[in-house]
């Protein structure tokens, strides 16, 4: 079905953090998309003056503030990144089940 699907490593790693995505809001703070916390780039993170719209973040360490570190940024590959993700998953399941 699938034979010549490919993921470039930037997609992959888009689709299995999808949880750990923040987004810019319009008064300059990141929020997650899960539970909408306002979270901020870890000051010693090489991101930390850079503000792209959308960011990946390996975890989150609470100080003074939310952190988020291991940052990345996303293009606007992720909508149709999990737009293909969440198709192939849906058609593996009904394979299985």
């Amino acid at each position: 079905m699938y034979t010549n699907f490919k993921l470039t490593p930037k997609q992959a790693i888009t689709a299995g953090y999808f949880y750990h995505t923040a987004r810019l809001d319009k008064g300059g703070n990141y929020k997650t998309v899960k539970y909408h916390q306002t979270v901020m780039v870890h000051p010693n993170s090489s991101m930390y003056e850079d503000r792209p719209k959308w960011l990946i973040y390996h975890e989150l360490v609470f100080t003074t503030k939310e952190f988020m570190r291991q940052v990345r940024t996303v293009v606007d590959q992720l909508s149709s990144t999990l737009k293909l993700f969440k198709r192939v998953i849906c058609d593996l399941y009904i394979i299985i089940f």
